[in-house]
């Protein structure tokens, strides 16, 4: 909602894609735009696997999970934006399966694009990052790469 009204405000029109991979995270995301009327965005859900459930009363970390071997299979959420057929000037990875979404996502960019990953002061995302040495970091939360 912040970025299309941001554009908006300053008299830029765009076309925007927010993918969300929670359900009731995506409806909140449509009350909010139709509050703001920005009507050029469209949310699209894609379900995805989370968390198993507790163990012994223990919810475990994601990461912990990954680290004893568990995978995920995003697939069906990290190939939305190439079925929407790419072409894209921006691309914000803030999701699930990141270092995947900057992967696919990248060669999707129009010439000039670019690609902003957040949270990106993660370790666990380092070695995405080695694969586009031009990458740098705006802020240290914030990485990005421009397509040439």
């Amino acid at each position: 909602v912040y970025f299309p009204g941001l554009l908006r405000a300053r008299g830029r029109s765009c076309r925007w894609f927010a993918l969300e991979h929670d359900l009731q995270w995506a409806r909140d995301v449509l009350g909010m735009l139709n509050q703001a009327r920005l009507g050029t965005v469209q949310v699209l859900a894609c379900e995805v696997p989370d968390y198993p459930p507790r163990i012994l009363n223990k919810r475990p970390r994601r990461v912990e999970l990954l680290q004893r071997g568990v995978r995920f299979d995003y697939s069906n959420y990290t190939d939305v934006p190439a079925r929407l057929g790419g072409g894209f000037d921006v691309i914000l990875v803030d999701g699930r399966d990141r270092k995947n979404c900057l992967a696919t996502g990248y060669p999707l960019l129009n010439p000039g694009g670019v690609l902003l990953f957040h949270d990106a002061e993660r370790d666990y995302y380092q070695c995405a990052f080695a694969a586009h040495p031009s990458g740098r970091f705006l802020t240290p939360r914030l990485w990005m790469i421009r397509k040439p």
